[in-house]
């Protein structure tokens, strides 16, 4: 959701272009590719290809899919063949969920399915592990919803669930906003963090059944704090769960779907005053860093 004026990156995609050589050769410099999704004032804006090479000074920054409106949140599968966005508006049907085909011998994404999210203004998209189930948050909608991703990358719909309830911020928690939605590591498990109950949601999953998502428990946070997004440590064993509003990192150990407080730190220091709107978290592939940003005022990434 669109909680400041500033366009929300996501970073989804980076290849490392370097490659070991004969001596003789030299070395190809290492360069990184991105997929950023953007707010959007005009149909030529969209889904952006950002290239940035830092041996060669270079950066640059071409439309590959335009014509969206507000594809806020981009997400490839493992492969990079494959790019998931959404359309963060509201209809009778939500916004849309939209999946694209993405070549290396194109510079343009290739659409393939666009499907509702049923619900208001979808902002987040989390593929299962094994690339079979896309479950999408729903911010106004107050929602979750599950689809199922066939062979061929067609969505086919499986289930809504609404939250109901509010917590103490009356500008900003007067009803559901849904935030995230990720799988757990192993597949079992969908966690939904919801800023305007101030709750962690954890949904059990059984694909025998037709409505494969069950509520496991819920555990709320502090009120106020905003729960924005999560991630898995590199071993699933502990969630990092920013809290927008408070602008907190929280730490909580996840077994069986149960998860338990660890410790929680303050993404600004003591003596700082000013808007704050922590967003995004990352955990680097070595499992031994975490990055997150911290919007409003206080514009920094930790």
């Amino acid at each position: 959701m669109k909680d400041f004026p500033l366009l929300i990156l996501f970073l989804v995609l980076a290849a490392a272009c370097s490659q070991q050589k004969p001596e003789s050769t030299p070395l190809a410099p290492t360069s990184y590719s991105f997929l950023v999704g953007t707010y959007t004032d005009s149909a030529h804006q969209g889904i952006q290809e950002l290239y940035f090479s830092p041996s060669e000074s270079k950066f640059e920054v071409k439309i590959i899919a335009s014509e969206i409106e507000n594809p806020s949140f981009v997400l490839t599968n493992a492969e990079g063949s494959l790019v998931f966005s959404l359309e963060e508006g509201q209809s009778k049907k939500g916004g849309d969920i939209l999946v694209f085909e993405r070549s290396n011998l194109s510079e343009k994404l290739i659409p393939l399915d666009t499907i509702p999210s049923f619900g208001d203004h979808p902002c987040y998209l989390g593929l299962s592990p094994d690339e079979k189930l896309l479950a999408v948050a729903n911010y106004t909608g107050g929602s979750l919803s599950l689809f199922e991703v066939s062979p061929s990358h067609q969505l086919k719909f499986i289930q809504t669930i609404l939250h109901a309830g509010k917590s103490v911020n009356p500008a900003r928690q007067e009803s559901p906003h849904i935030h995230s939605t990720v799988f757990s590591p192993d597949g079992k498990y969908l966690l939904a963090a919801d800023l305007g109950t101030d709750k962690i949601y954890v949904y059990q999953i059984d694909r025998s059944l037709e409505n494969p998502l069950s509520l496991f428990a819920e555990y709320p946070m502090t009120p106020g704090d905003g729960p924005r997004h999560l991630v898995f440590s590199s071993g699933g064993s502990q969630i990092l769960v920013v809290q927008e509003m408070a602008a907190v990192l929280e730490v909580f150990d996840f077994e069986n779907g149960k998860i338990s407080p660890v410790s929680r730190h303050s993404l600004v220091s003591d003596t700082f005053s000013g808007k704050v709107g922590a967003a995004e978290i990352r955990v680097f592939e070595d499992g031994k860093f975490a990055y997150v940003s911290n919007r409003g005022e206080a514009n920094a990434i930790l």
